[in-house]
């Protein structure tokens, strides 16, 4: 059937996996029963990216239907195997003294690569054949399970290899190959200084810069090992080990590109203030909570709408002018995340082990950063100034409280006021439920009636 296979391995009148969970027997006839005559065209179809063409194929067949297709694509992972032509034997054919000879029962061993494609390829989507001959051959990295990515729109992949599990990532078509250069200068600048919580690049001789296939620019990273779990063990010393984390980042970027400007993080703000004040966009949004996709949660998302309405109203004009405010001074600006939340934080226990998703990354003020992770552990008044003094000591850079309090309060309303706009009115999709979308958004308008809007922490 195969090229490159042993003759015990072609012959075999059964081919078993072997799995921990549980081991699945199919025969060959069976198999090629399945796919006939066009299992040659099958397998170009799988190296042309066409892996579901074959599931959808054989997705009627019943039980034997995922193993038959769990069988191609171990083979074809395997990377040894072509494509015979004419691959159906005739029915009339006697066996030959080879079949005669071979055991009964054979197993594919292949690095095991039969049995990891055998326990996850059903979850895998088609990877484009560019990015194996690229990427993840020269790797020797077999993928293993397609990753959610949340707001990001990138495909994450982990994989498998003999020095470990790696990231393959496929950027979408938004981000460019000058910001995925800049974000690749940031990194490496990062591991030459010794911080080993941003992820490693690996790189096979056959990569030259980025990989582009299927409106995508593809990489591969070491896969950073660590739970993302602080929310559900919101302790004080994880959060200082998360701000000095940070620090850490944040000085060694400082000292390789830095300069003085207008904060481009005020800017943003202030224009997102500014159109939503003078186009009194807020009101519109309720007209879309009782239609289309939502008319189930209508009652839940109107209330949520019209919480964050009225904090919008009552605090957008002062927040307008704080911001304006803040714009007048210049401050220091360098390389900052400015998505790094809870979610993008890994721990071991209670030191940090990786922070993920560098997607963001740009020159801002460090500040934007700072409130970001803070905003998003929700602590209180004790351990927001633990925390705050961890940063310090390891940035080397004493914080304005003056400033972090107005760009938190500013970000609460604006992030809440987001959510509202890309659910009701715009009608983003992700790949993230919406029941979590909707928890996210109304955490932010629980904060955002916390907040002491009087007077800002000093």
């Amino acid at each position: 059937m195969f090229r490159g296979l042993p003759a015990a391995h072609i012959a075999s009148p059964a081919i078993k996996f072997t799995n921990s969970a549980a081991a699945q027997t199919i025969d060959e006839r069976r198999v090629r029963g399945i796919l006939g005559n066009a299992a040659d065209s099958c397998m170009k179809q799988l190296r042309r990216e066409k892996m579901l063409t074959l599931r959808r194929k054989l997705s009627g067949r019943g039980d034997l239907g995922r193993p038959a297709y769990r069988f191609v694509v171990a083979i074809l992972y395997s990377g040894k195997a072509t494509c015979a032509a004419n691959t159906r034997p005739s029915p009339s054919r006697a066996p030959t003294d080879q079949h005669r000879t071979q055991p009964e029962t054979p197993t594919i061993v292949t690095s095991q690569l039969a049995d990891r494609a055998h326990r996850n390829v059903d979850m895998l989507e088609p990877i484009p054949n560019l990015v194996w001959q690229e990427i993840l051959r020269p790797a020797n990295a077999t993928p293993e399970e397609e990753c959610k990515s949340g707001l990001s729109q990138s495909r994450v992949v982990r994989c498998h290899s003999p020095s470990g599990p790696l990231c393959l990532r496929g950027w979408p078509a938004t981000v460019s190959r000058k910001h995925l250069d800049f974000i690749f200068e940031a990194i490496n600048v990062a591991r030459q200084a010794g911080i080993e919580t941003v992820p490693r690049y690996i790189h096979p001789q056959a990569i030259s810069g980025w990989v582009e296939a299927d409106n995508r620019l593809w990489e591969l990273t070491e896969w950073k090992l660590g739970t993302a779990d602080f929310s559900a063990q919101p302790t004080s010393s994880r959060l200082a080990a998360a701000t000095s984390c940070l620090g850490n980042l944040h000085r060694i970027w400082r000292h390789w590109r830095s300069g003085t400007a207008s904060s481009p993080g005020v800017v943003r703000r202030l224009q997102i203030v500014n159109r939503l004040l003078n186009t009194n966009l807020t009101r519109r949004w309720l007209d879309s909570v009782h239609t289309g996709l939502f008319a189930n949660r209508a009652s839940e998302l109107e209330f949520m709408a019209r919480r964050t309405i009225r904090a919008f109203e009552a605090h957008g004009t002062a927040v307008r002018q704080s911001l304006a405010a803040l714009l007048a001074v210049p401050v220091p600006v360098h390389p900052v995340l400015r998505d790094v939340h809870v979610e993008h934080v890994l721990f071991a226990g209670d030191q940090v082990s990786g922070i993920i998703d560098f997607g963001a990354l740009a020159i801002d003020e460090p500040v934007v950063d700072l409130v970001r992770l803070l905003a998003s552990c929700r602590p209180d008044r004790r351990d927001w100034l633990a925390a705050i003094a961890a940063y310090e000591q390891a940035s080397g850079v004493v914080v304005d409280q003056r400033r972090l309090a107005v760009l938190d309060q500013a970000s609460c309303l604006l992030s809440a006021v987001q959510w509202a706009e890309w659910l009701l009115f715009q009608g983003l999709q992700f790949d993230t439920p919406l029941g979590r979308l909707i928890d996210r958004w109304k955490k932010l308008v629980e904060r955002l009636e916390e907040l002491d809007w009087q007077k800002p922490p000093q």
